[in-house]
């Protein structure tokens, strides 16, 4: 018995050492009381990022901040326009400074006015992740801006084959996730000899090696070789068949003919098809019920945690904000400068609309919310997020416009326009009739309406119909 409750202990404390807190001590003074908010990558494939702490600066720039990662990721210290980047290890402490914005890029405006480069870490050697990836880069940035061009040319594979050697001597460094870094950047330049011969770099670092999907090199190399594979070389191959087997459901015979060379790697043939279902959704041979269809088979029959991550970051891209999926995260200060996040109010519906400060319509909007959050307030959380360019302007607001929820700006974060399809003048698809967009989300954090009805419009009809059944 006791044996047993040691084995149960031993498990539990097993998976928990796997995430180690993350420190990070920001020293200004070039962003004095800045709202700030960090990112992780969590897949190098689809790009996404996860919100992991949101804070403020002191009165000299000042910061500390903190979350917990269980492997190398790639971090993304947001302060608006300017964007500063490492590659973070479980349980370290780093001292970073972080340089002022460009005196151009500040005078700039709109969407893409930013400035992102690497932060400079304080206290550290040659031999931390860091300075081995800045100084590896840099080698392999000078090698093409020496040969560029004639690497294609008489003479170039021999250029190629010798800078693999000078690359090779980077394994001495002991670092695993730079060491991995420098396999599959050689095999990046590998793909360049044998570029005739793509199955045999997809054998030796795919089809036989373990998948790598948290290092950028990994995921570099992959798309290069993979890119296009379903859309070209698998769906044009009259003996394939892809599309019948798609619409047929064919979950599983569609994987045998995904993996390539002649060893079946079943990992490898899903994230060949989750990876591949996002350039084939705009070709009208694939409806989306049949992509949803195969999504969907991925993320029920993968038994690897990282390809199914892919899998449902792909599903959110295609199918992102219809109901029943999940809503994107919302990671923001609120008034009171404390953290708001999305995922952590759960057990109500929550309403969230996005509106600009100058906007009238809206005032009249927020009298009638303002009485439906009381009516239905043991149910209903109420969110506002502005997404004014000029948080002064949602400052004016706020000093006129005082509701017991949570009122907030959009602190340039404009991912979170991109994730929540807001018709702004920063992104794509820009209206300028239209300038509030209301969502409605379920307790479990799942789309409901996208859009829901404005208040004054029909909202606490929705809202019923939902409470009662």
């Amino acid at each position: 018995m006791f044996k047993k409750i040691g084995c149960i202990v031993l498990l539990i404390l097993s998976a928990n050492s796997f995430a180690a807190e993350v420190v990070i001590k920001g020293i200004g003074p070039s962003h004095p009381n800045q709202k700030f908010r960090i990112d992780i990558v969590s897949d190098f494939l689809t790009k996404k990022k996860v919100s992991v702490y949101a804070g403020i600066t002191d009165d000299k720039g000042n910061f500390t901040a903190f979350f917990d990662i269980n492997e190398v990721k790639m971090v993304f210290i947001d302060f608006g326009k300017a964007k500063r980047t490492f590659f973070a290890e479980p349980g370290k402490t780093y001292e970073i400074a972080v340089s002022a914005l460009n005196p151009k890029v500040e005078r700039e405006q709109g969407f893409l006015a930013k400035e992102i480069y690497p932060v400079s870490i304080k206290n550290t050697d040659s031999s931390e992740l860091n300075e081995l990836i800045y100084e590896f880069d840099q080698r392999v940035s000078r090698f093409f801006l020496l040969y560029g061009d004639s690497l294609y040319l008489a003479g170039g594979h021999k250029k190629i084959s010798k800078f693999i050697s000078r690359l090779e001597k980077y394994y001495k460094y002991e670092n695993p996730y730079f060491k991995q870094y420098v396999k599959y950047t050689i095999g990046n330049f590998e793909s360049m000899l044998y570029k005739s011969q793509p199955n045999k770099i997809r054998t030796k670092y795919f089809v036989q090696s373990p998948m790598d999907l948290n290092n950028i090199q990994y995921c570099g190399l992959f798309q290069n070789m993979f890119r296009a594979y379903l859309k070209s070389e698998v769906a044009l191959d009259p003996q394939k068949n892809l599309v019948n087997l798609m619409n047929a459901k064919m979950y599983k015979e569609t994987l045998m003919l995904l993996s390539p060379g002649e060893t079946y790697n079943e990992d490898l043939a899903n994230l060949i098809l989750a990876y591949g279902c996002l350039e084939i959704q705009s070709n009208p041979n694939y409806n989306n019920k049949s992509i949803e269809v195969l999504l969907d088979s991925v993320i029920r029959g993968t038994s690897n945690v990282k390809v199914k991550e892919v899998a449902e970051h792909v599903k959110l891209q295609i199918f992102q904000l219809q109901p029943g999926t999940t809503a994107p995260e919302i990671v923001l200060l609120d008034s009171n400068n404390h953290e708001f996040k999305l995922s952590e109010h759960k057990g109500k519906y929550i309403y969230v609309s996005f509106f600009k400060s100058y906007d009238k319509s809206y005032e009249e909007e927020l009298k009638v919310l303002a009485f439906l959050r009381d009516r239905y307030q043991d149910k209903l959380e109420v969110v506002s997020i502005s997404t004014d360019y000029d948080s002064k302007q949602f400052d004016q607001f706020m000093n006129t416009n005082h509701y017991p929820w949570n009122i907030m700006h959009y602190q340039k974060n404009e991912e979170l326009l991109l994730n929540y399809k807001i018709e702004d003048i920063r992104v794509e698809n820009y209206e300028r009739n239209q300038l509030v967009k209301w969502i409605l989300i379920s307790p479990d954090g799942k789309i409901v309406y996208c859009p829901a009805k404005s208040p004054s419009q029909g909202f606490e009809y929705q809202l019923k119909k939902l409470i009662e059944g």
